[in-house]
């Protein structure tokens, strides 16, 4: 009788959640289907290589070879997407991956990209190079929001340009006028990508 008294548990229900609320990780830490959320959704652009008679100054070429992938607001959607996408190091010439905030195309001329800078790093000597990892890293630090201070709201997206002759990251900002932060990034962005 002792053994059934101790193997009787009373578990008390949990409040239910609003259906307007997403379920996180904080809100049932024993359930393994919950979400880590992302402060900012992402979306994944590529660019594909243009067909040997398009012309890369047209506008319409650029558009037709910029595709919007996928956007996604967890860590698990995150990896779900990078673990069944192409690799940058498997992407042919003349093609990009670019990774932006949620409402911001990987464009210049995107209203919250007009007045912004670009952080980039080049290297001519691919083998030298783990891109996968230098594209990999820098994506987790934007996601990550580690790329600059709470509340800087600067970063716009990352990308990765593969060519024939090198291999190019770079880091869009929101504008070039305040240097402090922009320098602060900078120097993430540099300790990130080991330049």
């Amino acid at each position: 009788m002792a053994d059934d008294a101790v193997s009787e548990k009373h578990e008390t229900p949990e409040k239910p959640l609003p259906a307007s609320s997403p379920i996180t990780v904080f809100h049932d830490p024993k359930n393994f289907t919950v979400k880590h959320p992302l402060m900012h959704r992402w979306t994944l652009w590529f660019t594909k290589p243009l067909t040997p008679g398009q012309r890369a100054s047209t506008t319409d070429a650029w558009a037709d070879s910029l595709k919007e992938v996928i956007t996604f607001d967890s860590v698990e959607e995150f990896w779900g997407i990078y673990n069944n996408i192409a690799k940058a190091s498997q992407l042919p010439p003349k093609s990009d991956y670019h990774l932006f905030k949620t409402g911001v195309r990987p464009e210049w001329e995107d209203k919250q990209n007009q007045r912004g800078g670009r952080w980039s790093y080049n290297n001519r000597d691919r083998r030298a190079v783990n891109i996968d990892e230098l594209w990999l890293h820098i994506m987790l630090a934007a996601i990550g929001e580690t790329l600059e201070n709470e509340g800087d709201n600067e970063v716009m997206g990352v990308v990765v340009n593969i060519r024939k002759g090198f291999v190019r990251l770079g880091l869009w900002t929101r504008s070039t006028s305040n240097e402090d932060v922009l320098r602060a990034i900078g120097c993430v962005r540099c300790s990130t990508e080991g330049c």
